[in-house]
C-alpha cells in the first residue's frame, strides 16, 4: 500500500466556520506534501493517508479510520489563528503538521524525515 495523502483540516463536528478561509489557506501546504509523498512512493503496511485534524479541545490519541487514514487530532488555537497576519500562515500550518507528526512517532509507517 502507498501513502497517498497528507493534509490538515478542521474537525467538522467542532470547528465549522462556514465561509472560513482556513481550507484555502492550508490547502497549499497539504497539496505540496501530498505531491512530495506521492513522488517518494512511500510504502506502508496499512496507511493510505495522514490527516492532521484540528479540534477545539480534547485531542485523543491518533486513530486509524476504516478507509485506512491515520487521524491525528490536535488542539487548534483559534485565537492564535485569528491573530495571524498573511505572511505568518505558512509557519502556523507547518507547526501544525510537525505537532501532528510528533504524535505519530510510535507509528512505523509514518514518514518522519
Amino acid at each position: 500500500m502507498l501513502l497517498r495523502h497528507i493534509c490538515v483540516y478542521l474537525d467538522p463536528d467542532e470547528l465549522d466556520w462556514g465561509q472560513s478561509d482556513f481550507l484555502f489557506r492550508s490547502y497549499y501546504v497539504s497539496d505540496y506534501l501530498t505531491r512530495r509523498i506521492r513522488a517518494l512512493r512511500w510504502k506502508t503496511s496499512y496507511l493510505k493517508g495522514l490527516f492532521v485534524q484540528a479540534r477545539r479541545a480534547d485531542a485523543p490519541a491518533p486513530s486509524l479510520s476504516s478507509e485506512g487514514h491515520l487521524l491525528v487530532p490536535l488542539i487548534f488555537d483559534v485565537q492564535g489563528y485569528n491573530a495571524l497576519e498573511h505572511p505568518e500562515y505558512h509557519e502556523f500550518f507547518i507547526a501544525m503538521f510537525l505537532e501532528g507528526l510528533g504524535k505519530c512517532d510510535d507509528q512505523p509507517d509514518v514518514p518522519m524525515a
